[in-house]
């Protein structure tokens, strides 16, 4: 997973400044690959510190600005003959995973996190090679 958040946030400092149109896609990835290190940090942690408490507000915070682009893009992307199905195969994928994030501490299910996490990743980067 380390090694894909890399190489994503590798693809999104070389794109040009001028591209932002593709940008957006890579960034939704990379926010998943964010959102789903930290679900995995949290998870190992077994403290009960404020530091836990505002990482965990912090998580919430980042699936739904993360749930906010997702609606976007579904909005936008509507009318878009080949963009759409992997922009609703994330979407998909998101809802499916979504009160997870939304319920992290109570309801704790990494490895569907992780799978779904991966296939949003690699959806949104087909939708940034589409256009």
């Amino acid at each position: 997973m380390d090694r894909q958040l890399l190489l994503l946030r590798q693809k999104v400092t070389n794109i040009l400044a001028g591209d932002k149109a593709n940008l957006r896609f890579l960034e939704q990835a990379l926010l998943m690959q964010y959102m789903t290190r930290d679900y995995l940090n949290l998870l190992v942690s077994e403290q009960n510190t404020e530091i836990t408490n505002t990482s965990q507000m912090q998580l919430k915070a980042q699936a739904n600005r993360f749930h906010q682009r997702m609606t976007a893009f579904n909005n936008e992307l509507g009318d878009h003959p080949h963009a759409m199905v992997p922009v609703k195969q994330a979407n998909a994928a998101w809802s499916f995973i979504h009160s997870s994030f939304e319920r992290f501490p109570e309801r704790k299910i990494p490895d569907l996190i992780v799978r779904y996490g991966k296939r949003i990743v690699r959806r949104l980067s087909s939708v940034q090679r589409m256009l």
